[in-house]
């Protein structure tokens, strides 16, 4: 619209120019040349005019728009202004809510944990008086004649047999002291292991265990124990990992062990160790597997949230043909990942080459956690291991505590603050070797929740019914790595 009206205002003025020429010309009898000069000075001064006018319209205009979009600006900041206070409000109330909300749950909590110490206090000092009364030489049973009433109880023709080491005093006066140090120690593992317990529960390993094997094993003994290993003459055992304070079995490791004719026992470490040299960890492996799912499975029936730990050597994960089988089988039970870790040793995982990584980067693929255990450094990238699916790591107490005489612990942060560190970087931090109460407190303030060692309850034997393969699987002669595909 204003084009056309643009148009018919200059074609009004060419038309009001060229008769002005022409009135000139004719009525006043000017020359045409002068004529047409004084027209086109007349149609410059028009179009002049005419567009000052219309700059002066779109100006206005244009100044219009402006304070309307300022109006409209000034709205804008007000409604932000506003909305800023309330978010601000309400950073403020967010931040003082929670704490308004747990001070009287903080306080409690303060309290039972002081409680609790207390607790733990007065067990440390008992255990230290029994441990006391059983070093204590026994007292002899002839007394004088004249003696009070308990005379009766003390030259009795035979002792009462209780179940426990003879102790310095009778019975009848200290009846409670034994089983109430004995009993809680065994709880643990044994209400958690009871779906797997025989008639006759699992076999504790004595306080003293023998040592596997001397420094120097001789040939004799090391080919009896490969051919144990050929034929599968193995035990497994389980200890428990439990959280503390409360002792509650959070995962349970199953340990190979083996013994010879001679009465020797040898464990985990030293038989994978010998099985290594002679090229037998593939097979060691394997058996640990299986009968670790197995064991599993009965757990799972009555307890979903127990886990277990199965160790694996180094060399098992650069066999190929062991390594395909195991995939095979532990993607057929993915089901259980969530409750399967597999540890390792810090020394191997230093080793750790380019294959072996990705075999771990494909078990990690389906869901299972892996375990870091004997760390005595720990300068180490924990940030990558949690990436990766490390979810455990293991220390020695005595190297945490600082107490080692051979290692010590080595890296650049304090031992009470590691279990947080860990903690950030997506690792549980577990103590194991623990056997004493006195441990036990130092680690509570250490902030450590996690614990394992002969105080909660030593390695038990599984029997050997738990362990046994289905009918279908023993009706078939066994290849060379078929454990696994047999379990299936």
């Amino acid at each position: 619209m204003k084009r056309l009206a643009s148009v018919l205002v200059i074609g009004s003025m060419a038309v009001i120019a060229v008769s002005t020429v022409v009135v000139l010309n004719v009525l006043f009898d000017f020359p045409m040349g002068q004529a047409a000069i004084l027209g086109m000075l007349g149609l410059g001064v028009m179009m002049l005019v005419q567009s000052l006018a219309q700059r002066r319209g779109e100006r206005a205009w244009l100044e219009g728009r402006i304070a309307d979009i300022a109006a409209v600006a000034s709205d804008v900041n007000s409604e932000v202004a506003l909305v800023s206070d309330r978010l601000a409000r309400l950073e403020r109330d967010l931040a003082s809510r929670p704490w308004r909300d747990t001070e009287p749950l903080a306080e409690e909590v303060e309290v039972l944990g002081g409680l609790l110490k207390q607790v733990t206090d007065a067990l440390a000092d008992a255990e230290q008086r029994l441990e006391l009364l059983e070093k204590r030489p026994l007292a002899p049973l002839q007394m004088p004649a004249p003696m009070p009433a308990p005379a009766p109880v003390m030259t009795s023709p035979e002792p009462v047999q209780t179940g426990f080491p003879p102790q310095p005093f009778p019975q009848q006066t200290f009846p409670p002291p034994m089983p109430m140090a004995e009993e809680p120690r065994l709880s643990p593992a044994r209400a958690a292991i009871e779906p797997i317990a025989p008639p006759e529960p699992f076999e504790p390993v004595p306080r003293e265990a023998p040592r596997p094997a001397p420094a120097q094993i001789s040939p004799a003994l090391e080919q009896e124990i490969v051919e144990a290993i050929r034929s599968e003459r193995l035990e497994v055992h389980l200890q428990p990992i439990v959280t503390l304070p409360q002792r509650k079995v959070r995962i349970y490791e199953a340990m190979a062990m083996m013994r010879t004719r001679g009465g020797e026992t040898v464990t985990g470490p030293a038989l994978r160790r010998l099985a290594t040299g002679a090229r037998l960890a593939p097979r060691v492996d394997t058996f640990m597997v299986v009968r670790a799912f197995q064991i599993l499975k009965r757990l799972n029936t009555r307890n979903r949230e127990v886990g277990i730990l199965i160790g694996l050597s180094l060399a098992s994960l650069a066999d190929n043909a062991f390594f395909r089988e195991f995939q095979g089988f532990v993607t057929q039970n993915r089901a259980l990942a969530e409750l399967v870790t597999f540890g390792f040793p810090a020394a191997d995982l230093a080793l750790m080459g380019p294959i072996e990584q990705e075999s771990l980067d494909a078990i990690a693929e389906l869901g299972y956690r892996f375990a870091i255990g004997d760390i005595t450094d720990f300068r180490q990238d924990f940030q990558t291991l949690g990436a990766r699916g490390f979810r455990f790591a293991k220390v020695p107490v005595e190297v945490l505590l600082g107490r080692a005489v051979a290692q010590d612990y080595r890296g650049d942060i304090h031992a009470v603050d590691l279990s947080g560190h860990l903690a950030r970087k997506g690792l549980e931090l577990v103590v194991d070797q623990v056997d004493t109460e006195s441990q036990v407190l130092d680690l509570l303030d250490y902030d450590i929740r996690l614990a394992q060692g002969n105080l909660f309850s030593a390695p038990r034997l599984v029997r050997p019914e738990v362990l046994q393969t289905p009918p279908a699987a023993e009706a078939q002669p066994p290849a060379p790595r078929g454990p696994l595909r047999a379990a299936r």
